[in-house]
Protein backbone atom coordinates (compact mmCIF):
# COMPACT_ATOMS: atom_id res chain seq x y z
CA UNK A 1 0.00 0.00 0.00
CA UNK A 2 2.69 2.49 0.77
CA UNK A 3 3.55 2.25 -3.19
CA UNK A 4 0.31 2.42 -4.22
CA UNK A 5 -0.49 5.71 -2.41
CA UNK A 6 3.05 6.97 -3.99
CA UNK A 7 1.14 6.15 -7.29
CA UNK A 8 -1.21 8.52 -6.56
CA UNK A 9 0.08 10.97 -5.23
CA UNK A 10 2.25 11.09 -8.55
CA UNK A 11 -1.07 10.69 -10.62
CA UNK A 12 -3.11 13.43 -8.24
CA UNK A 13 0.07 16.20 -8.76
CA UNK A 14 -0.11 15.59 -12.88
CA UNK A 15 -3.85 15.77 -13.22
CA UNK A 16 -3.55 19.06 -11.24
CA UNK A 17 -0.14 20.29 -12.78
CA UNK A 18 -0.55 19.22 -16.59
CA UNK A 19 -4.11 21.10 -17.38
CA UNK A 20 -1.92 24.39 -16.12
CA UNK A 21 0.56 23.48 -18.47
CA UNK A 22 3.42 22.79 -15.32
CA UNK A 23 4.97 19.52 -14.27
CA UNK A 24 5.51 18.10 -10.80
CA UNK A 25 8.93 19.07 -9.30
CA UNK A 26 10.95 15.73 -8.53
CA UNK A 27 12.81 15.63 -5.19
CA UNK A 28 16.38 16.15 -5.32
CA UNK A 29 18.43 12.60 -3.69
CA UNK A 30 18.94 13.18 0.24
CA UNK A 31 15.66 16.42 0.11
CA UNK A 32 13.34 13.81 0.36
CA UNK A 33 10.41 13.32 3.50
CA UNK A 34 11.50 10.18 5.12
CA UNK A 35 7.90 8.91 5.10
CA UNK A 36 5.08 6.44 4.14
CA UNK A 37 1.74 5.70 3.85
CA UNK A 38 -0.14 2.89 4.47
CA UNK A 39 -4.33 1.80 4.48
CA UNK A 40 -6.43 0.28 6.97
CA UNK A 41 -7.93 -3.22 5.49
CA UNK A 42 -9.14 -6.08 7.23
CA UNK A 43 -7.52 -4.43 10.52
CA UNK A 44 -4.34 -4.39 9.58
CA UNK A 45 -3.81 -1.32 11.78
CA UNK A 46 -4.85 -1.21 15.56
CA UNK A 47 -4.41 0.61 18.36
CA UNK A 48 -3.92 -1.73 21.23
CA UNK A 49 -3.93 -0.20 25.18
CA UNK A 50 -2.51 -2.01 27.60
CA UNK A 51 -2.94 0.91 30.56
CA UNK A 52 -2.90 4.68 30.89
CA UNK A 53 0.79 5.24 30.47
CA UNK A 54 1.51 1.90 28.10
CA UNK A 55 0.05 2.28 24.33
CA UNK A 56 0.99 0.25 21.40
CA UNK A 57 0.01 0.28 17.50
CA UNK A 58 0.12 -2.65 15.30
CA UNK A 59 1.35 -1.91 11.84
CA UNK A 60 1.67 -4.01 8.43
CA UNK A 61 4.98 -5.36 7.74
CA UNK A 62 6.23 -4.00 11.55
CA UNK A 63 4.18 -5.30 14.24
CA UNK A 64 3.55 -4.17 17.20
CA UNK A 65 5.27 -0.62 18.51
CA UNK A 66 4.74 1.24 21.46
CA UNK A 67 3.40 4.65 21.19
CA UNK A 68 2.34 7.51 23.15
CA UNK A 69 -0.98 8.04 22.60
CA UNK A 70 -1.71 12.20 23.08
CA UNK A 71 -5.43 11.86 22.76
CA UNK A 72 -8.40 9.32 23.55
CA UNK A 73 -10.29 8.18 20.32
CA UNK A 74 -13.69 7.17 19.84
CA UNK A 75 -15.02 4.36 19.07
CA UNK A 76 -17.28 5.35 16.16
CA UNK A 77 -14.66 6.92 14.49
CA UNK A 78 -13.79 4.44 11.28
CA UNK A 79 -9.65 4.71 10.36
CA UNK A 80 -8.28 5.06 6.78
CA UNK A 81 -4.62 4.91 6.84
CA UNK A 82 -1.60 5.82 8.87
CA UNK A 83 1.57 7.90 8.10
CA UNK A 84 4.65 7.42 9.75
CA UNK A 85 7.52 9.91 9.50
CA UNK A 86 10.83 10.57 10.76
CA UNK A 87 12.00 13.63 11.65
CA UNK A 88 15.31 15.57 10.99
CA UNK A 89 16.16 14.93 14.63
CA UNK A 90 15.62 11.11 14.17
CA UNK A 91 12.00 11.01 16.18
CA UNK A 92 9.21 9.32 14.25
CA UNK A 93 5.67 9.87 14.53
CA UNK A 94 2.45 8.42 13.30
CA UNK A 95 -0.41 9.98 12.11
CA UNK A 96 -3.85 8.68 11.55
CA UNK A 97 -6.84 9.77 10.12
CA UNK A 98 -10.34 9.06 10.56
CA UNK A 99 -13.65 9.07 9.11
CA UNK A 100 -16.08 10.69 11.20
CA UNK A 101 -19.29 12.42 10.99
CA UNK A 102 -19.33 16.02 12.32
CA UNK A 103 -22.23 18.66 12.91
CA UNK A 104 -21.70 21.87 11.10
CA UNK A 105 -21.10 24.75 13.76
CA UNK A 106 -23.76 27.49 14.35
CA UNK A 107 -22.74 31.17 13.17
CA UNK A 108 -22.92 33.82 16.14
CA UNK A 109 -25.85 35.90 15.03
CA UNK A 110 -24.62 39.13 17.11
CA UNK A 111 -20.55 40.09 17.13
CA UNK A 112 -19.64 41.63 20.09
CA UNK A 113 -16.01 42.17 19.98
CA UNK A 114 -13.92 42.48 16.99
CA UNK A 115 -10.04 42.09 17.22
CA UNK A 116 -7.96 43.65 14.19
CA UNK A 117 -4.32 41.77 12.98
CA UNK A 118 -1.88 43.85 11.17
CA UNK A 119 1.58 42.12 9.70
CA UNK A 120 3.98 43.89 11.36
CA UNK A 121 8.11 42.72 9.95
CA UNK A 122 9.81 43.45 13.36
CA UNK A 123 6.70 42.28 15.89
CA UNK A 124 4.94 39.84 14.11
CA UNK A 125 1.82 41.19 14.11
CA UNK A 126 0.04 45.04 15.81
CA UNK A 127 -3.33 44.18 17.29
CA UNK A 128 -6.19 47.03 17.06
CA UNK A 129 -7.33 46.95 20.58
CA UNK A 130 -3.34 46.72 22.28
CA UNK A 131 -3.98 43.46 24.34
CA UNK A 132 -2.49 41.09 21.37
CA UNK A 133 1.20 42.98 20.75
CA UNK A 134 3.96 41.42 20.47
CA UNK A 135 8.15 43.13 20.79
CA UNK A 136 10.55 42.05 18.62
CA UNK A 137 11.90 40.24 22.11
CA UNK A 138 8.68 37.44 21.71
CA UNK A 139 9.83 36.13 18.22
CA UNK A 140 12.89 35.35 16.32
CA UNK A 141 12.67 31.76 17.02
CA UNK A 142 15.27 30.75 14.26
CA UNK A 143 17.17 34.03 14.04
CA UNK A 144 18.35 32.99 17.96
CA UNK A 145 19.65 29.56 16.87
CA UNK A 146 20.89 30.98 13.59
CA UNK A 147 24.34 30.81 15.09
CA UNK A 148 24.44 27.32 17.02
CA UNK A 149 22.91 25.96 13.67
CA UNK A 150 25.84 27.49 11.44
CA UNK A 151 28.50 25.90 13.71
CA UNK A 152 26.65 22.96 13.69
CA UNK A 153 26.80 22.78 9.66
CA UNK A 154 30.34 23.57 10.09
CA UNK A 155 30.95 20.72 11.90
CA UNK A 156 29.03 18.63 9.02
CA UNK A 157 30.62 20.16 6.34
CA UNK A 158 33.73 18.50 7.72
CA UNK A 159 32.12 14.79 7.82
CA UNK A 160 32.24 11.91 5.48
CA UNK A 161 28.79 11.93 3.60
CA UNK A 162 26.80 8.85 5.17
CA UNK A 163 29.27 8.16 7.90
CA UNK A 164 28.03 7.34 11.43
CA UNK A 165 29.23 10.48 12.79
CA UNK A 166 27.66 12.41 9.77
CA UNK A 167 23.90 11.35 11.05
CA UNK A 168 24.37 11.87 14.47
CA UNK A 169 25.18 15.25 13.37
CA UNK A 170 22.94 15.67 11.07
CA UNK A 171 20.12 15.16 13.69
CA UNK A 172 21.54 17.31 15.82
CA UNK A 173 21.31 20.31 13.43
CA UNK A 174 17.20 18.47 13.40
CA UNK A 175 17.19 19.22 16.84
CA UNK A 176 17.97 22.59 16.57
CA UNK A 177 15.62 23.50 13.95
CA UNK A 178 12.97 21.31 15.86
CA UNK A 179 13.54 23.47 18.86
CA UNK A 180 12.63 27.11 16.72
CA UNK A 181 9.64 25.05 15.21
CA UNK A 182 8.25 23.87 18.44
CA UNK A 183 8.78 27.85 19.92
CA UNK A 184 7.30 29.26 17.15
CA UNK A 185 4.11 26.50 16.78
CA UNK A 186 4.12 27.24 21.07
CA UNK A 187 3.92 30.70 20.75
CA UNK A 188 1.43 30.94 17.70
CA UNK A 189 -0.94 28.24 19.27
CA UNK A 190 -0.98 30.56 22.48
CA UNK A 191 -1.84 33.81 20.76
CA UNK A 192 -4.71 32.37 18.29
CA UNK A 193 -6.42 30.15 21.27
CA UNK A 194 -6.21 33.82 23.22
CA UNK A 195 -7.49 35.97 20.14
CA UNK A 196 -10.37 33.41 19.33
CA UNK A 197 -11.44 33.08 22.92
CA UNK A 198 -11.85 37.07 23.36
CA UNK A 199 -13.24 37.83 19.89
CA UNK A 200 -16.24 37.34 18.36
CA UNK A 201 -14.68 37.85 14.84
CA UNK A 202 -11.15 38.59 13.84
CA UNK A 203 -9.61 40.97 10.96
CA UNK A 204 -6.52 40.36 9.38
CA UNK A 205 -5.63 41.40 5.84
CA UNK A 206 -4.58 38.89 2.55
CA UNK A 207 -1.46 39.42 1.76
CA UNK A 208 0.71 37.32 -0.47
CA UNK A 209 3.46 36.24 1.80
CA UNK A 210 5.25 34.34 -0.91
CA UNK A 211 5.76 37.74 -2.97
CA UNK A 212 6.98 39.43 0.21
CA UNK A 213 9.60 37.16 1.03
CA UNK A 214 10.84 37.23 -2.72
CA UNK A 215 11.86 40.71 -2.69
CA UNK A 216 13.95 43.00 -0.62
CA UNK A 217 15.72 39.95 1.11
CA UNK A 218 13.05 39.28 3.27
CA UNK A 219 12.71 35.25 3.03
CA UNK A 220 14.42 34.91 6.23
CA UNK A 221 12.13 37.46 8.09
CA UNK A 222 9.06 36.37 6.39
CA UNK A 223 9.35 32.42 7.44
CA UNK A 224 10.78 33.22 10.99
CA UNK A 225 7.78 35.59 12.28
CA UNK A 226 4.93 32.51 10.84
CA UNK A 227 2.17 34.82 9.81
CA UNK A 228 0.86 32.35 7.58
CA UNK A 229 0.54 30.04 10.18
CA UNK A 230 -0.61 32.13 12.78
CA UNK A 231 -3.82 32.90 9.96
CA UNK A 232 -4.39 29.42 9.44
CA UNK A 233 -4.83 28.78 13.34
CA UNK A 234 -7.19 31.52 13.76
CA UNK A 235 -9.16 30.39 10.64
CA UNK A 236 -9.85 26.70 12.32
CA UNK A 237 -10.03 28.00 16.03
CA UNK A 238 -12.65 30.49 15.32
CA UNK A 239 -14.13 28.23 12.88
CA UNK A 240 -14.76 25.73 15.34
CA UNK A 241 -16.65 28.20 17.55
CA UNK A 242 -19.06 29.24 15.38
CA UNK A 243 -17.07 33.07 14.59
CA UNK A 244 -15.89 34.97 11.53
CA UNK A 245 -12.41 35.38 10.18
CA UNK A 246 -12.87 38.36 7.94
CA UNK A 247 -9.77 38.62 5.24
CA UNK A 248 -9.18 42.46 3.79
CA UNK A 249 -8.33 42.58 0.07
CA UNK A 250 -4.64 43.05 -0.19
CA UNK A 251 -5.11 45.99 -2.29
CA UNK A 252 -6.54 48.30 0.44
CA UNK A 253 -4.24 50.85 1.36
CA UNK A 254 -4.37 50.08 4.84
CA UNK A 255 -1.09 51.52 5.79
CA UNK A 256 -0.96 54.71 3.44
CA UNK A 257 -4.77 55.75 4.60
CA UNK A 258 -5.09 58.15 7.30
CA UNK A 259 -7.55 56.43 9.74
CA UNK A 260 -9.15 60.10 11.12
CA UNK A 261 -10.27 61.77 7.43
CA UNK A 262 -9.20 58.91 5.27
CA UNK A 263 -6.63 60.67 3.18
CA UNK A 264 -4.23 58.40 1.07
CA UNK A 265 -0.25 59.46 1.34
CA UNK A 266 0.68 58.13 -1.81
CA UNK A 267 4.23 59.02 -1.18
CA UNK A 268 4.52 57.17 1.88
CA UNK A 269 7.67 55.02 1.82
CA UNK A 270 8.25 50.84 3.48
CA UNK A 271 10.72 52.58 5.46
CA UNK A 272 8.44 55.51 7.29
CA UNK A 273 7.38 53.99 10.57
CA UNK A 274 6.26 57.26 11.61
CA UNK A 275 4.36 59.98 9.31
CA UNK A 276 1.63 62.99 10.02
CA UNK A 277 -1.00 63.62 7.56
CA UNK A 278 -1.00 66.09 4.99
CA UNK A 279 -4.60 66.83 5.45
CA UNK A 280 -5.83 66.70 9.04
CA UNK A 281 -2.05 67.39 10.44
CA UNK A 282 -2.68 63.71 12.65
CA UNK A 283 0.77 61.99 13.40
CA UNK A 284 0.59 58.28 12.94
CA UNK A 285 2.22 55.56 14.07
CA UNK A 286 2.65 53.31 11.07
CA UNK A 287 1.34 49.85 12.27
CA UNK A 288 -0.97 50.91 15.16
CA UNK A 289 -2.60 53.45 11.71
CA UNK A 290 -3.23 50.40 9.75
CA UNK A 291 -4.85 48.39 12.41
CA UNK A 292 -7.26 51.30 12.78
CA UNK A 293 -7.60 51.18 9.05
CA UNK A 294 -8.20 47.58 9.26
CA UNK A 295 -10.63 47.17 11.88
CA UNK A 296 -13.12 50.15 10.00
CA UNK A 297 -12.98 47.95 7.13
CA UNK A 298 -13.51 44.73 8.66
CA UNK A 299 -16.76 46.21 10.41
CA UNK A 300 -17.86 48.04 6.90
CA UNK A 301 -17.57 44.00 5.70
CA UNK A 302 -19.16 42.79 7.93
CA UNK A 303 -22.13 44.83 8.23
CA UNK A 304 -22.32 44.43 4.09
CA UNK A 305 -22.43 41.23 4.28
CA UNK A 306 -25.28 41.07 6.85
CA UNK A 307 -27.08 43.48 4.87
CA UNK A 308 -26.94 40.93 1.92
CA UNK A 309 -23.93 42.37 0.03
CA UNK A 310 -24.06 39.72 -2.88
CA UNK A 311 -20.19 40.80 -3.64
CA UNK A 312 -19.07 39.08 -0.62
CA UNK A 313 -19.24 35.58 0.26
CA UNK A 314 -18.61 33.80 3.32
CA UNK A 315 -17.43 30.24 2.97
CA UNK A 316 -17.92 27.11 5.15
CA UNK A 317 -14.12 27.05 6.41
CA UNK A 318 -15.53 30.50 8.20
CA UNK A 319 -13.71 33.27 6.24
CA UNK A 320 -15.62 36.22 5.06
CA UNK A 321 -14.00 37.90 2.57
CA UNK A 322 -14.80 39.27 -1.21
CA UNK A 323 -15.09 37.52 -4.26
CA UNK A 324 -12.07 36.21 -6.41
CA UNK A 325 -11.89 39.02 -9.16
CA UNK A 326 -9.45 38.62 -12.19
CA UNK A 327 -6.11 40.27 -11.90
CA UNK A 328 -7.28 42.92 -14.59
CA UNK A 329 -9.84 44.45 -12.43
CA UNK A 330 -7.73 45.53 -10.12
CA UNK A 331 -5.98 47.26 -12.40
CA UNK A 332 -9.35 48.90 -13.82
Amino acid sequence: MALINTQLNLNQACRLLFPKGKAPKFRAKGKDKRSYTTNWINNNIEIIHKSDTENYIKLPKLGRVRIILHRDIPAEWRMKNATVKETASGKFFISLTFDAETKPKERKAELGRIEAFDYSMPSLVVSASGENDITADDIRWYRNLEERIAKEQRKLSRMRHGSRNYWEQKHRIGKLHEKARNRRKDFLHKLSCNASRSSDAVIVEDINLQHMSQSLNFGKSVYDNGYGMLRNMLLYKLNDQGKILVKVDKFFPSSKRCSHCHEVNHELKLSDREWTCRSCGTHHDRDKNSCKNLLDEGKDILNRWASGDSSLILASSGVLSGKKLHPQAHLS
